[in-house]
């Protein structure tokens, strides 16, 4: 008897596809991907890919919100204040972990269900806060934007500190303990030069944010 052939969606599905995407992306970076070495990785021609997906854009969609899923709702933090501290953390250190996403805001909205799970919860904990209607949704807002700015702009020095290597940290702070321009800008180059703990300075700033909504609120 002759031995079936297996149809694509016998040997593949969606959600192995949005795995393979995100082991990919993560070790190539956005730049990296391709559907070309996305079917590779699956063992699979590139079009058997559309038999599950309409175009690159698509895996990239569901890859972004598939990473969402990794952020916990324990509900141990009582206080709104902390729930949003802990969404906000939780998210920041998704991106770092997954930096290829931040070539991806602005592209794509946040309508998969991961991404609407943690929007709703961040807008639960700012009702509970006292902010309702129109003023969560702009507090929402900037919240979001605060979170996505700082961690773009983490992602990028831990990207140039890559490129340097540890010579080239080591080079560039040395420059910027003996150039002459040192005593011009002493405050400056005392931030520059000073230990930073990138977690601890932005759940502090986070919190400066927060204080100063709350008391906007009253």
């Amino acid at each position: 008897m002759r031995k079936k052939q297996q149809t694509p969606q016998e040997t593949l599905s969606r959600e192995q596809i949005v795995q393979a995407a995100i082991y990919l992306l993560d070790q190539a970076g956005y730049q990296g991907f391709t559907m070309r070495r996305l079917s590779g990785h699956l063992g699979v021609g590139t079009t058997t890919l559309y038999w599950y997906i309409s175009s690159k854009d698509e895996v990239l969609e569901h890859a972004a919100d598939e990473i969402l899923g990794e952020i916990t709702y324990s509900g141990e933090a009582q206080d709104w204040l902390d729930k949003i501290v802990s969404l906000c953390l939780e998210y920041h250190q998704v991106i770092l972990r997954h930096p290829w996403i931040v070539q991806l805001f602005g592209s794509f909205s946040p309508i998969g269900p991961h991404s609407l799970c943690y929007l709703d919860q961040l807008y639960c904990a700012l009702q509970e806060g006292g902010f309702h209607e129109q003023k969560a949704v702009e507090y929402l807002q900037i919240i979001f934007h605060y979170v996505i700015g700082s961690s773009i702009m983490e992602v990028a020095t831990k990207k140039q500190k890559k490129h340097q290597g540890i010579l080239g940290a080591k080079a560039v702070q040395a420059y910027l303990q003996t150039t002459e321009e040192l005593n011009s800008f002493p405050y400056l180059f005392q931030y520059l030069l000073g230990k930073k703990d990138q977690e601890s300075s932005f759940v502090n700033h986070l919190k400066h944010l927060l204080d100063s909504m709350n008391s906007d609120n009253r």
